[in-house]
């Protein structure tokens, strides 16, 4: 009697299966499914705010399927479906494509796991991103958006030197705010910026007007640390500063991101009351330096080190964005220099000189001899 092989796990047949079941009891609750499964791997794997996208993109679609979907409904006409349902909601092209870049790598996952029989998503055409097009910030922008803080105050020194920082290094907001104060070299003019996407650390130069502003709030931040904290019962208490960042809370806490963009949107409100017209947020700063630094001809190579990119694919696209500005670029170095083509003929000066000439003669210097003849004075004997 021959003995029935068991199914290996590929092999076996799961469109029956909830894409996510939830078993809940008296005193826990469980998942199951290729979504909960999928979604703890990215978490153990990739960045916070990367498996966060993937929990978006899959509870949306969990939301258009229904909470009864099986693994047998997730199919290429469910996928078109829903591309239909959210080009409904008038979602920009750039989410769309987001979400459907999250569900094409589910799909390819669940088929090298064993969930489906193949990539059911693999002749889905995903919409193509649009790099947004933006304009730099004008030099009255720049003094318009530092102008709004009062530098003599703890906040408004912090927000000053948060906002110049942002200018002129291009930081990432989560970068911004775990600037550690021993690693800001005021004294030589750089700072030291380590991002969790590359694994290491840069270094950025600071502009003396930057180092400047980040004294000044340092002293600002020593002041008002030194004098105690007063309650609604009159008691006085110390502060303390509590964290090693250079940016931190009137607590004395780390500054987190959300207080950073809380500030920027606060920022942005006053701005817009005053006529200011241009949509402020924490990567536009960031997006401006490396704009205007391709504007100035920096070296691609540099730029990149500065903004902490994987590889030159991001820094080109900031070079192309300057394209139409192409006319702004001057090269450091002409490649002319030193050179005249234009031989003079003895005896003759050029168009050029003869103007010279003149000017100078007009504040009472000298004529050369074949001007002054020209001019019929009597040559000296």
């Amino acid at each position: 009697m021959a003995l029935k092989t068991r199914l290996s796990w590929a092999e076996m047949d799961h469109n029956e299966e909830l894409l996510l079941e939830r078993i809940v009891r008296r005193s826990s609750g469980q998942e199951r499914g290729p979504i909960p499964e999928f979604l703890a791997k990215k978490q153990a794997e990739q960045e916070p705010k990367t498996w966060l996208g993937y929990r978006t993109s899959l509870t949306k679609l969990c939301e258009f399927v229904g909470p009864e979907a099986t693994v047998g409904e997730f199919t290429e006409a469910i996928g078109h479906s829903f591309l239909t349902a959210l080009r409904d909601r008038d979602l920009s092209r750039n989410t769309i494509a987001t979400y459907f870049r999250d569900l094409k790598t589910f799909s390819r996952w669940m088929f090298d796991k064993g969930w489906t029989e193949e990539d059911r998503w693999a002749r889905l055409k995903r919409p193509k991103f649009v790099r947004p097009k933006f304009d730099t910030l004008s030099s009255d922008d720049k003094q318009t958006i530092l102008a709004d803080f009062n530098p003599n105050t703890f906040l408004g020194a912090r927000n000053l030197a948060v906002l110049s920082i942002f200018l002129d290094t291009g930081v990432r907001l989560e970068e911004l705010v775990n600037i550690q104060t021993q690693r800001v070299r005021l004294d030589a003019g750089y700072v030291e910026v380590y991002a969790d996407k590359t694994d290491e650390w840069r270094i950025i130069p600071l502009s003396p007007e930057t180092v400047e502003i980040c004294q000044h709030y340092l002293m600002i931040r020593a002041e008002f640390l030194e004098k105690p904290v007063k309650h609604r019962d009159r008691r006085r208490t110390p502060r303390t500063l509590q964290t090693d960042t250079l940016f931190c809370s009137w607590r004395g806490e780390q500054l987190t991101e959300n207080g950073v963009g809380q500030m920027v949107r606060r920022l942005r409100a006053r701005l817009g009351k005053g006529g200011m017209d241009v949509h402020i947020h924490p990567h536009l700063f960031r997006h401006n330096f490396l704009t205007e630094k391709a504007l100035d001809g920096e070296n691609p190579s540099i730029v990149r080190r500065w903004a902490g990119h994987k590889s030159y694919e991001m820094t080109d696209y900031y070079f192309g964005l300057a394209d139409q500005k192409m006319a702004a670029i001057r090269p450091k170095r002409s490649s002319l220099a030193g050179i005249s083509p234009l031989r003079k003929k003895p005896g003759r000066i050029l168009g050029t000189e003869r103007h010279q000439v003149r000017r100078r003669c007009t504040h009472g210097d000298l004529l050369p001899c074949h001007l002054r003849h020209h001019k019929g004075e009597r040559q000296p004997a």
